[in-house]
């Protein structure tokens, strides 16, 4: 499962910007933006089982809930019991992207440090342990730092050129969440942290959603 993921925000937007040309223009406001154009913007799209589990109240027991979701654009949807009426927010398994041409702007000039694509990818589980990898947008000549965050530390994951990595983890049976930073340095100049969030999707005993 591919989890697309812009540098200007966390969360579940979704965009996976290819550049083919750089253009500078201003908005109404006056302000200098910088442009890229002839962008190709993939849209994720989501299908399959969705799977989540309420919470247990003083009225009724905890009811795990499961419901086939069509096509959609949206990651999460949420399942209502029809018993309880409890409802819990479920992820929806990646199934494709759909790919158009635009344009993406950014206030203020834009340097040659930014980053403007990050991918995280899922893999099998193994054991208890779910493979993966990440990978971002090359730039010429740059080196990058990416850590995850731990606690209130911040601890390395990857330091280099190559603008891969592998990112294995143990997110236990429910899947868990992961912070994380990249940024980029080039010709002596480091740039600014890009910050992500990461859904990896829990392994029980060799077991768990397998990516498509």
């Amino acid at each position: 499962m591919k989890v697309i993921l812009p540098t200007i925000a966390l969360g579940l937007a979704a965009q996976l910007l290819a550049v083919t040309a750089i253009a500078k223009s201003q908005n109404t406001d006056m302000r200098t933006a910088s442009c890229k154009s002839s962008v190709e913007i993939a849209q994720p799209k989501y299908e399959g089982f969705a799977v989540c589990s309420t919470a247990k109240t003083e009225e009724s027991e905890e009811e795990l809930l499961k419901q086939f979701v069509p096509i959609t654009g949206k990651s999460q949807v949420e399942l209502k019991s029809p018993t309880t009426g409890n409802s819990c927010i479920a992820n929806v398994p990646y199934s494709y992207s759909e790919s158009k041409l635009g344009s993406s702007c950014k206030m203020g000039t834009q340097s040659v440090t930014d980053i403007d694509y990050f991918h995280y990818e899922y893999g099998a589980c193994n054991y208890y342990t779910r493979q993966g990898s990440m990978w971002w947008e090359h730039i010429s000549g740059a080196s990058y730092l990416l850590q995850e965050k731990n606690g209130s530390s911040w601890y390395t994951v990857y330091s280099g050129s190559s603008s891969a990595t592998m990112f294995n983890k143990v997110p236990g049976p429910n899947g868990k969440s992961y912070q994380l930073r990249l940024r980029a340095t080039v010709n002596g100049q480091t740039g600014s942290w890009h910050n992500y969030s990461v859904y990896v999707p829990g392994c029980w005993n060799g077991g768990g959603p397998e990516p498509k």
